[in-house]
């Protein structure tokens, strides 16, 4: 991306840019790694507060949230964070923040708020282009197709995990991952496809996320909050949105990939009292993960304000 150093260098010359030699600027990000995106700029940015869809690498080691509950070895999938080795300390700042990616999903009041009518236990259709997916695919896909009809989706009753290859209802979900549109205007939502996915998702306790073509802070992850299903974040590099407002060790199962093969033991050990309280926070946390709302934007002034203040020794 080299139309954004022209720009900081502008910056940095102009008499704001001056005033405190950037460390009042925020720069807000929509591509996958933030910082990493702009090589040519980081060091103009170093300054700066970016927000972005990017996070720290040590995130889940720090919060003490990605600590195998097993001796496994790291397994074929384990992400170990290679990419940003190359990036010297570039690909992520204290200062920074994580920001959600836009829904097309609302809460709603009665369905997402809901225990009853969960029979699936775990639940995930979509394409298979990471090696997490692919391992899940191998591990819990059926030999079915993706249910394409309300009858399909009813025979998923029975508490099990379930793992598709390709999205719901034929036409399948915009926005999955990052291969389609996330734009929250443009879709349909009526159309079959949407409103089958939109029922999987109050159909079940938990919902997988997967990296994809991006990490694991993608659309899913908001979309399973806004349903009420408990996201169960499958990554061993991963730093959810708005980290420091909203406590994510009340709101999501973290499980690191070499741990998948344990996965249902792992979500029957989350026991129903434990899944109730996790919907009740994640009602409390659906509006703040709204682009829509003014929840969120206090949110993002917050987290935006709180990365300046770092910069600037306040």
């Amino acid at each position: 991306m080299q139309y954004l150093e022209p720009l900081v260098r502008w910056h940095a010359g102009s008499v704001a840019g001056q005033r405190h030699a950037g460390r009042d600027f925020v720069l807000v990000s929509g591509f996958d790694l933030g910082r990493a995106d702009f090589p040519r700029a980081a060091a103009q940015l170093r300054d700066w507060t970016v927000l972005s869809l990017n996070g720290d690498g040590t995130w889940l080691r720090a919060k003490e949230m990605g600590q195998p509950r097993s001796q496994r070895p790291p397994g074929a999938c384990e992400e170990l964070g290679q990419w940003r080795h190359a990036l010297g300390g570039n690909d992520w700042r204290v200062q920074d923040g994580v920001l959600p990616v836009p829904c097309r999903h609302a809460w709603d009041p009665v369905r997402s708020s809901s225990d009853v009518g969960r029979q699936i236990l775990g639940f995930f259709a979509g394409s298979l282009n990471s090696c997490t997916r692919r391992w899940a695919h191998e591990l819990f896909g059926s030999a079915a197709p993706t249910p394409s009809s309300s009858d399909d989706l009813r025979k998923l009753a029975g508490h099990r995990i379930w793992v598709f290859d390709s999205p719901m209802g034929g036409d399948g979900p915009p926005g999955d991952d990052a291969e389609g549109t996330t734009d929250v205007f443009s879709f349909d939502a009526q159309r079959p496809g949407e409103l089958l996915y939109r029922e999987a998702l109050w159909s079940s306790q938990f919902c997988l996320v997967f990296n994809g073509s991006s990490s694991v802070n993608n659309v899913r992850l908001v979309e399973a909050v806004m349903h009420g299903c408990v996201p169960v974040i499958v990554a061993d590099d991963a730093h959810p949105p708005l980290d420091n407002i909203l406590d994510w060790r009340e709101l999501a199962v973290f499980v690191r990939t070499r741990e998948l093969v344990d996965l249902p033991a792992i979500l029957a050990a989350v026991g129903p009292g434990s899944v109730a309280e996790m919907r009740r926070a994640l009602a409390r946390a659906a509006a703040m993960l709204d682009t829509r709302r003014p929840e969120f934007w206090n949110s993002f002034m917050t987290v935006a304000m709180h990365g300046v203040a770092m910069t600037l020794g306040g």
